[in-house]
């Protein structure tokens, strides 16, 4: 037994930053994860839930790993019902980091969840592992069961935005209003349609009052205004900071006569993203807010709230010469209709797929890109006269996600090796192309001594603006569906994805070729290669993060220095003859990606993530690299076995 004095002592730690540092030493020692247990067991159930979750915060990927296997087997035999609470809550954090999670799936033991706060606290770990794992269906059930069992700490936690983001993710929109309106305005416990014609007038008064003085220059004088509304929030992701406005004005802007943008400051965006607002402004006004409503609404899939024209007064006083000595006045002012779009980056996405493929539609995808302000010209312009850069010379802009990119362990499938990117640079130098390669100063170097090889951030005078200038400026672009290509598609410039990664979200560019990462199926400790057919059929291109591969038991391996030679020569000769006839291999991907597409959207809200019923490279505009095809094909052939089916374990066929 621990005593009593030593457990008081663990939990005062535990409420500091350098008890927390402890922990994270501690639980790698024999026994750690029993003293966590007795500590977290000791607690009141609501204070056991926030305790898990800081303590396990400070805790790297493996640990995390290393911990869940150790309380998985702990929780086959638990010495108290609090030792269990601490075991599923625990799981459920670690979750993004091991398969213990699926442990959670299971129905709770009745006679260990008699109590009313334990039967809480098991639903709430169900919902915080399947919410990280992306199994938005199975958390929107948790997170309905708990919905009036936990109000407090859901709103204190801000659970319930994580409900509502889950259950736009189903396309369940009227439930995601619930949980958002539960989480700012309602505390009953039915959501009615008066509760929800408040929460809509709620939303509307308070983008009033944000945005007040940029609508009231926009009065109606006389004329009928028509007023879109879109929320923004993407300080730290370029890639949404760019891609989530460009979509909302390529779908709605020809319904508006002003569009405003609503999101954070601009002091918290991080410089790259920050350069993102400047092209966004040139299509609207941005008005910064710190409200938590209107910061949150950017997530959200809530649809559209719609406000008929207003009317209001304007009263104005004054000092002046009269006789009285003050004056007065009063106008009455017509504002126009108003319409808040209450979309996310996946919803946008989808409306943009499914209006493309439908024939009664005028929507083409690729028919509008953005434009550059011109002080952008002026920058590149200053920057390429001190760096001798021939903005008139043709040029390919470089990028290359690297293992030190913001740390997202999760997404690390997602990374390449710069050095495997040599061949395929000098291959374009030899050309006479100018390769620039832009990123951060933290990524490692690519060894090429050449005068038209250069590193941007590493050059004297770089600023993050240059990044879209030479990307509008390009051939084309090397990019690998990272952030910095979303400019590509924003601009309407080629890009061949190296290390390409089967996803439905990706939307082509006006042309885009892939040389895509190399699956790799895990048989018996072996490795037999997937081919792309296949890994369409095993539904990999619903995978978010890293545990969905490792439970797939999938492997992605980066592709190597030839192929990316090949698919450069294969951009090339694309580019100068834009009409080049699709080989067999081409041909047989595109048919197997609209096999897909019409898979999904038969499936429709049967899927696990029924906003997941499109693949964007179904769209015109996308090719494989048919070298590489080939490559591998024929190199799948000499080793003596063709390439697997796509059949792979824990029922990814759903769409999971």
């Amino acid at each position: 037994m621990i005593p009593e004095m030593a457990l008081r002592w663990a939990r005062s730690l535990a409420q500091q930053k350098l008890g927390r540092v402890l922990i994270r030493l501690a639980v790698d020692l024999p026994g750690g994860q029993h003293l966590y247990c007795a500590v977290a067991a000791r607690l009141a159930p609501m204070e056991r839930r926030i305790f898990v979750e800081r303590s396990l915060v400070v805790l790297t990927q493996g640990q995390r790993r290393r911990m869940a296997g150790r309380l998985a087997r702990l929780m086959q035999k638990p010495r108290s019902i609090g030792v269990l609470e601490t075991c599923w809550l625990a799981i459920a954090h670690a979750a993004a980091a091991t398969t213990e999670a699926s442990n959670l799936s299971a129905s709770a033991p009745g006679q260990l969840v008699a109590e009313v706060h334990a039967n809480t606290n098991f639903l709430f770990a169900r919902a915080i592992a399947a919410y990280e794992t992306s199994r938005f269906r199975d958390a929107v059930a948790a997170f309905c069961a708990i919905r009036d069992l936990a109000r407090q700490e859901l709103v204190q936690r801000f659970q319930y935005l994580k409900a509502a983001y889950a259950a736009g993710q189903v396309r369940d929109r009227a439930l995601a209003a619930e949980f958002f309106a539960r989480q700012f305005f309602f505390s009953g416990f039915t959501f009615d349609a008066v509760a929800r014609r408040d929460f809509e007038e709620k939303l509307i008064q308070g983008t009033l009052a944000t945005a007040s003085a940029e609508l009231q220059g926009h009065s109606c004088r006389g004329k009928s205004t028509r007023i879109g509304v879109f929320f923004l929030s993407s300080t730290e992701a370029l890639g949404h900071a760019i891609l989530d406005p460009y979509y909302f004005l390529v779908l709605h802007a020809k319904r508006f006569d002003v569009i405003m943008f609503i999101g954070p400051p601009r002091a918290a965006y991080r410089p790259a993203s920050r350069v993102c607002l400047d092209i966004v402004e040139r299509y609207g006004r941005y008005i910064e807010t710190t409200n938590d409503v209107m910061l949150n609404l950017s997530w959200m899939n809530l649809g559209g709230v719609s406000q008929p024209p207003l009317e209001f007064t304007l009263e104005q006083f004054g000092e002046g010469v009269s006789a009285v000595g003050r004056w007065y006045k009063s106008e009455k002012i017509e504002l126009g209709s108003l319409d808040l779009v209450i979309e996310n980056y996946w919803s946008l996405l989808r409306d943009a797929v499914h209006r493309a493929c439908d024939v009664n539609d005028a929507f083409e995808h690729n028919a509008w890109h953005m434009k550059l302000p011109e002080s952008y010209g002026l920058i590149g312009e200053a920057f390429c006269f001190r760096h001798k850069i021939d903005i008139d010379k043709p040029l390919v802009v470089l990028h290359a996600r690297a293992d030190n990119y913001h740390g997202l362990e999760k997404q690390a499938f997602r990374n390449a090796d710069i050095e495997t990117y040599e061949p395929g640079v000098l291959e374009l130098l030899d050309r006479g192309y100018q390769v620039l390669r832009i990123g951060d100063r933290g990524m490692p170097r690519l060894p090429i001594r050449h005068k038209n090889y250069r590193e941007l951030p590493r050059l004297p005078g770089y600023r993050h603006e240059l990044d879209p200038y030479f990307i509008s400026k390009a051939a084309f672009m090397i990019g690998c569906q990272s952030g910095p290509c979303a400019y590509a598609r924003a601009l309407g410039t080629p890009l061949l994805s190296v290390n390409a990664v089967l996803h439905y979200t990706l939307l082509p560019a006006k042309m885009e070729m892939a040389c895509f990462k190399r699956y790799k199926l895990i048989e018996s400790s072996k490795l037999r290669p997937l081919d792309l057919e296949g890994a369409l059929a095993a539904g990999v291109h619903h995978f978010d993060t890293t545990i969905q591969f490792e439970r797939a038991r999938v492997r992605l391996e980066p592709a190597r220095p030839e192929e990316i030679k090949a698919a450069v020569k294969d951009m090339i000769a694309w580019l100068e003859n834009p009409d080049l006839p699709e080989t067999e291999h081409q041909l047989r991907f595109k048919a197997a990606v609209e096999h897909t597409a019409q898979e999904l959207a038969r499936k429709g809200r049967e899927l696990d993530n029924p906003i997941a019923d499109f693949i964007g490279i179904s769209l015109p505009g996308y090719r494989i690299s048919p070298t590489v095809a080939a490559m591998r094909e024929a190199k799948s052939v000499d080793r003596g076995h063709g390439p697997a089916s796509g059949k792979v374990e824990h029922g990814i066929q759903s769409g999971q």
